[in-house]
């Protein structure tokens, strides 16, 4: 079951190590695909979550896009929950993490 509109755009897809940015992500993310790339590789394994019942954890190159874009524009995290198709909530949580393995 999939909730939320059904103009939603597809998930990010999420290689290993790699993940493909819309373009150009330069202008909400501020760092270019190479070096979204190496901090996502480093990371991953700090921000990484599981599937639960009742959600589907969000991937590790969203948590750093979302993330980012916030360390990038400032952006409320209401405003971004509705251009990321993700909840304030999960924002509030997630931004602080991503920061925190970025720091590591």
């Amino acid at each position: 079951m999939q909730h939320g509109p059904s103009h939603a755009p597809p998930p990010l897809q999420d290689m290993p190590g790699h993940m493909a940015l819309p373009t150009p992500p330069q202008y909400y993310l501020r760092v270019d695909q190479a070096i979204f790339n190496e901090i996502l590789q480093r990371i991953t394994p700090l921000i990484s979550r599981q599937d639960t019942t009742w959600r589907k954890a969000l991937e590790p190159g969203q948590s750093l896009a979302i993330t980012l874009c916030f360390m990038a524009t400032g952006e409320a995290y209401k405003s971004m929950a509705l251009n990321f198709y993700v909840g304030a909530n999960s924002i509030s949580k997630l931004v602080p993490d991503t920061c925190e393995a970025i720091k590591r």
